[in-house]
């Protein structure tokens, strides 16, 4: 059934699209918004209808984008210039352009020039040339888009400040010693999501701040049975995750893939699972995934239902017996969550991103 979508919704698509293309028509807009949200029910004639309580247009062309953020319909405090989330969320559509295929090519030529001057990183993304030196996207098979960790770590190092880009590429690489292990993990209490969540939030509404907070679910017991300290069977598909709420003044967004069985991060981006979130929807889902994490260790219908709400992701369909996935789940849950915050995000350097990518596109085929 079709998502008819409120005038508040449409007005952030066209804020998004007026941004990039001052004068785009309605007719483009609509084909561009439904692509971006397939679930939309979404006419023409919708889309002129709410432009015209902000601004009637004398053409086909839609209202000036200061006129959005200014009027009653628009989130109080949406900022009335380019901001790091908006920039963000373009960097992104430019990273998955041309489909899974492609972005994937791009993750390997950025990943691995990083990795071959690991000492040199934050000259690299300074300079977008340095990224075309030699030629990895042949190696692109090996970046699946549908990974949780690669689309935390694409995000990651596009939000960046130059002294945290190395830590960013590390998070989630076992190679560069990012994965927690077991000893971590014993060692530490569990983080709170809606700990680093309320900090952002602060930071947004009093400092119009934005804040990217890195979460890691991860599976205790398969990771405990990976490094031997428990006995029993790997074969099982793990539940752990990885994703990004990035928190702005406009409200939290969610960023993500997940699995081979769920969706890419292109997936998600045009989707709605990644929609801008009032702040009381930000609230429900961090209230959601705390409530998750507390369900206790074993697998209840209420756990199934919290995941789904998180993720978009059914378990039990996925596993069943007309599933695609032949494993069954971990078999007992015991989740510990990792955070990792990236404050006061800045606009410029998301922005040197779009050189990077004009650089690497030059080897992208």
């Amino acid at each position: 059934m079709a998502h008819i979508p409120s005038d508040e919704e449409i007005l952030e698509q066209l804020a998004e699209l007026r941004s990039v293309n001052p004068g785009i028509g309605i007719n483009k807009a609509v084909t561009l918004i439904k692509e971006k949200n397939p679930d939309w029910g979404l006419s023409a004639k919708r889309l002129r209808s709410v432009s015209k309580h902000l601004d009637p247009p004398s053409s086909d062309v839609l209202p000036d984008t200061n006129k959005l953020h200014n009027n009653q319909l628009s989130p109080p405090s949406q900022p009335a210039e380019e901001s790091p989330m908006s920039t963000l969320m373009q960097v992104l559509e430019q990273f998955m352009a041309g489909g899974d295929r492609k972005a994937a090519k791009r993750a390997a030529q950025i990943d691995l020039s990083f990795k071959m001057d690991l000492d040199g990183i934050q000259r690299l993304v300074n300079n977008p040339s340095a990224f075309t030196k030699m030629d990895f996207s042949s190696s692109g098979a090996n970046y699946p888009m549908r990974s949780c960790k690669l689309a935390v770590t694409i995000i990651l190092q596009i939000v960046a400040q130059d002294k945290i880009l190395y830590d960013c590429i590390a998070l989630n690489s076992r190679a560069l010693g990012g994965l927690p292990t077991v000893a971590q993990i014993r060692a530490r209490p569990s983080a709170s999501l809606p700990i680093a969540f309320a900090k952002a939030k602060e930071a947004a509404l009093k400092h119009q701040k934005s804040t990217a907070i890195a979460v890691s679910l991860i599976d205790v017991e398969m990771t405990e049975r990976g490094e031997g300290y428990s006995s029993g069977s790997l074969n099982y598909m793990s539940f752990a995750h990885a994703f990004v709420a990035f928190i702005g003044p406009e409200g939290m967004r969610i960023l993500q893939a997940w699995g081979e069985h769920g969706y890419s991060l292109a997936e998600n981006i045009r989707s709605p699972a990644s929609r801008l979130q009032d702040w009381s929807k930000a609230e429900e889902f961090v209230n959601c995934y705390d409530k998750l994490v507390h369900m206790g260790t074993e697998w209840k219908p209420e756990t199934f239902e919290a995941y789904m709400q998180c993720f978009g992701v059914d378990i039990p369909k996925i596993t069943g017996p007309r599933g695609p996935e032949r494993k069954s789940v971990t078999p007992c849950f015991r989740p510990w969550t990792r955070i990792k915050e990236i404050n006061d995000v800045k606009t410029g350097d998301i922005k040197r991103w779009f050189k990077v990518l004009d650089a690497v596109n030059r080897l992208v085929k």
